[in-house]
């Protein structure tokens, strides 16, 4: 088998557990509360596709044969603006594990529908600039492909301050929840490390990075497919935390519970 085969058949398998995710969500009826999950794994699928059929089309490269030159400018512009709609999908994704995180603070749960409508016309802003502005194909892909270990270190970033923050304010979190937490901390957390290591190691880390990044991907889709389930929605419990004297907890649920208030009456206004 060559690296190729290896690499399609990878490919092929993220697919199928996202599909199979997503089916699982209809079946269950949670693709309604769960939204930005279901567009992630159906838009990263047809993105998945787009890009193993441009794999295989692909004609080998020569300089001097100037007739392929389309097609690798087609795929080429597919890879950056494909780029900007994934990590836009990831990001209002996060958000949406955070509002499932704190469904009962309606202040706080506004707050973060109103950051995934801004990342979402942010995204289409700059999907536009990138079809009108006089910018090479060249630079679009060098900046993304800088961009990337920065963006992954950030939404790991930000999913580890959920995570202190439900256990600072002894959240109730659903399963649910907690499955997603795990498995999309643990496959950006796999892209930073591996993304940011490539660029000091050099090539050939790099070829073992497009190895070991979907067979990660592969195993955390497999445990998100198999743990969902609309009985985790009923099943909250805190996440663990060192116990605090029950003033000092008191002090701190009315502090929330106050802040949550306040953006009621600020997002209403």
């Amino acid at each position: 088998m060559t690296i190729s085969w290896v690499s399609l058949i990878a490919w092929l398998t993220t697919c199928i557990l996202q599909v199979a995710w997503a089916w699982r969500l209809v079946s269950l009826r949670l693709h309604r509360e769960y939204p930005a999950l279901f567009l992630y794994l159906i838009v990263t699928t047809l993105l998945s596709v787009g890009v193993i059929g441009f794999l295989q089309i692909l004609p080998p490269w020569t300089d001097n044969d100037s007739s392929i030159v389309p097609i690798y400018k087609a795929y080429g512009w597919f890879w950056v603006v494909s780029q900007p709609l994934l990590w836009t999908l990831s990001f209002c994704l996060v958000v949406e594990m955070y509002n499932r995180m704190i469904v009962d603070f309606a202040g706080l749960r506004r707050l973060g529908q109103l950051v995934m409508y801004g990342a979402s016309v942010i995204a289409a802003l700059l999907l536009l600039t990138m079809v009108f502005a006089d910018t090479s194909l060249a630079t679009w892909r060098r900046f993304w492909m800088h961009q990337e270990g920065s963006f992954y270190i950030a939404l790991t970033t930000l999913c580890v301050l959920l995570i202190l923050f439900a256990v600072f304010f002894h959240l109730s979190v659903p399963r649910n929840v907690r499955v997603l937490f795990a498995v999309f901390g643990a496959m950006f957390a796999t892209q930073a490390f591996m993304r940011t290591l490539g660029s000091e190691l050099g090539e050939e880390f790099t070829q073992l990075r497009d190895y070991l990044i979907p067979l990660i991907s592969i195993a955390c889709l497999a445990v998100g497919t198999l743990m969902f389930s609309r009985k985790g929605e009923a099943d909250s419990e805190a996440i663990a935390a060192r116990r605090l004297d029950p003033r000092t907890e008191t002090a701190m649920a009315g502090g929330l519970q106050g802040f949550n208030n306040v953006l009621v009456k600020v997002l209403r206004s």
